[in-house]
């Protein structure tokens, strides 16, 4: 079963940006780095250093994009999103077990090859041509054919 995400059910979007949305999105990723730093002695080194990306970014992302765009394309973002956490996944595996015995240029060299090998190969299993992204609806269901009907 190959991974899928799902195709844009949105047209190209010509709204206008709030001039707030930034900060809005800046302070809210602080408050949830300042809450986990808040917690961070509880939690020890380990734990916290693990929930530090995954849910921030997450988080953060998730919610102005199911409020400003949908549930359609917020569906598409965590699809994408799980596919690439993947690779930043293997980057920091990587990181910990080369940086040990090898020096810190190497060290980063490789898992950033491993890391872009490691997505290139997700986008690769998740292409699709245009004409299959045509028949894919917004959830990624398969749309069905259209009967043509005879002229007469």
């Amino acid at each position: 079963m190959r991974p899928e995400i799902p195709a844009s059910s949105a047209a190209v979007d010509d709204t206008p940006r709030l001039v707030w949305d930034l900060p809005l999105r800046a302070v809210c990723a602080l408050v949830l780095v300042l809450t986990l730093t808040a917690v961070s002695g509880w939690l020890g080194p380990q734990l916290s250093g693990l929930l530090a990306p995954f849910p921030i970014i997450s988080t953060v992302l998730a919610t102005f994009t199911h409020a400003q765009r949908g549930n359609d394309e917020l569906l598409r973002l965590l699809s994408a999103m799980v596919l690439g956490f993947g690779a930043f996944a293997l980057f920091c595996f990587t990181l910990a077990v080369t940086l040990p015995t090898l020096s810190t240029g190497p060290a980063f060299a490789l898992a950033t090859a491993l890391a872009l090998a490691m997505q290139g190969t997700m986008i690769v299993l998740t292409g699709r041509s245009s004409r299959e992204r045509a028949a894919i609806g917004p959830l990624g269901a398969t749309a069905e054919p259209q009967p043509t009907r005879a002229a007469g």
